[in-house]
């Protein structure tokens, strides 16, 4: 999805917690997988990266009172939506994941995080793909049943500890597996 450069050339990747990043998956699982509609007046074809930074574009162009509204409905949704929302000071790609239509649409914008080092990279265009729901469901599935059989009961980094997030996780998947529109995601 992007390179990263620094003055040495190349990197192969950046270390960071996976912790913020699984907890937002396990909170916003049905909104990544089951909400499709933006909250303002939007194209509803135009992909996510897009339609968020020219929703916020708008807002700080129109005057205090639309500008207020629109800019709260659109950060509101990236909170849901876009991974960036959820890095907790971490460098990740500005993505976001949205349902489309019967499946799901992954896109982003290629642009650096504003408070990534300067001397720092990305080498990525702008892109979106929509893929099935279970093309993008059963890996965050995996990934969270991963973190729950493998994280040690004593971890530190989850901000509400990882029995709260063992909890969210159980939940999540116990409500995927009862509600028509995750089940599909599921079903093997």
């Amino acid at each position: 999805m992007s390179a990263l450069v620094t003055p040495d050339g190349p990197a192969s990747g950046i270390r960071w917690y996976l912790a913020p990043l699984l907890e937002w998956v396990a909170e916003e699982w049905d909104h990544l997988l089951g909400e499709q509609a933006y909250t303002w007046a939007e194209r509803p074809d135009v992909p996510a990266a897009r339609a968020v930074r020219d929703a916020l574009d708008r807002a700080f162009a129109a005057d205090e009172r639309d500008g207020d509204v629109l800019e709260r409905a659109a950060s509101d949704w990236y909170a849901r939506h876009g991974l960036r929302s959820a890095a907790a000071g971490g460098i990740v790609p500005d993505l976001y994941i949205r349902r489309f239509g019967d499946g799901v649409e992954i896109s982003w914008s290629g642009e650096r995080a504003s408070f990534a080092p300067a001397f720092l990279e990305t080498d990525c265009a702008p892109g979106a793909v929509r893929l099935s729901r279970e093309e993008v469901a059963d890996p965050l599935r995996a990934i969270l049943c991963w973190a729950v059989e493998t994280v040690p009961s004593d971890a530190r980094a989850f901000s509400h500890g990882r029995e709260r997030f063992v909890r969210a996780v159980e939940a999540t998947l116990a409500r995927a597996g009862s509600d028509e529109r995750s089940t599909a995601a599921f079903t093997p």
